[in-house]
């Protein structure tokens, strides 16, 4: 993950921009799609298509609320990203690295939570006040005690990926091209490197 603003050139192939306004779209999704208990991957993502399918006219109305310039660019980059999640899906099941319940559970907390805001539905903000807290003491320090070393750190090591803080107000945020991002803490645009997981991370972070 590398921070950028809110327009940005992918690097690589793998590489896209979750932008904050559907960077909850793409958790929700994440969540179904890495739960696993499908057969095989092909069978667990046919098993989120519903899912994916409500949560692209969501989107697509989220986009409509939010923004205004880049709408393309938005949309382009939230289908790729789900690309990329799939692709991911296969590469866990094929290397058997599985992504662990506790961020399976943070993902879901997180883009459900945000989702269901006034501020989200309003068109108003992006924000993770409160939300990001909750997530994480639900499903992130009550495993720390219950789960190898091994799965602590790949849970620390994508936790850190995934995490997002502080609230992000529409139409200020496309003042914050202009002056130092450093003023919030959620910025309009993360480039997501190397996919959605990132698998060199996560094969480090769960090799014993």
């Amino acid at each position: 993950m590398v921070c950028v603003g809110v327009t940005a050139s992918p690097a690589s192939a793998r590489d896209f921009v979750a932008y904050a306004t559907t960077t909850p779209v793409l958790y929700r999704y994440a969540a179904c799609v890495f739960e696993g208990d499908a057969a095989s991957a092909e069978a667990q993502i046919e098993k989120c298509d519903p899912l994916k399918a409500q949560l692209e006219t969501e989107a697509d109305a989220a986009i409509e609320r939010f923004h205004v310039i880049e709408r393309a660019d938005v949309e382009r980059e939230l289908r790729k990203g789900m690309r990329e999640i799939e692709r991911d899906l296969s590469a866990t099941r094929e290397r058997n690295r599985p992504v662990p319940q506790a961020i399976v559970g943070y993902l879901r907390c997180m883009g459900e939570g945000v989702m269901a805001t006034g501020d989200y539905q309003s068109g108003d903000a992006v924000s993770y006040i409160g939300i990001e807290d909750a997530c994480q003491a639900e499903h992130i320090d009550s495993v720390k005690d219950t789960v190898s070393d091994s799965e602590a750190a790949t849970i620390r090591t994508l936790r850190r990926r995934f995490e997002r803080f502080g609230r992000l107000a529409y139409p200020q945020a496309r003042l914050a091209r202009r002056r130092s991002l450093a003023r919030t803490a959620l910025l309009p645009a993360v480039l997501m490197d190397r996919s959605f997981l990132n698998m060199g991370l996560l094969r480090e972070a769960s090799d014993d």
